[in-house]
């Protein structure tokens, strides 16, 4: 995840996801309305997509909800999901 206007870089790991957003768990919260570049890997796939920060929680990360994804990207992390859709 990236701040484009503060040229931030924060790393963090995806505890819940859906075609609407993530839940991103890291050390460095962003603050809440910031936009970023998300950028999400999954056995050797990326997802790209600009994404908002929602709510923080401090101790355990951001809430994020994407914003605009493009078409490819969406296919990509509808894939990533359909298997999840089973549990």
């Amino acid at each position: 995840m990236s701040d484009p206007l503060i040229k931030l870089r924060a790393l963090g790991r995806v505890t819940e996801i859906s075609l609407g957003g993530c839940f991103v768990a890291c050390s460095d919260p962003l603050a809440v309305s910031s936009v970023v570049q998300l950028g999400l890997e999954h056995n050797g796939e990326s997802f790209t997509t600009w994404a908002r920060v929602i709510y923080d929680r401090s101790v355990s990360g951001v809430g994020l909800r994407f914003i605009a994804i493009a078409p490819d990207q969406e296919k990509i992390l509808a894939t990533w999901l359909r298997p999840l859709e089973r549990i």
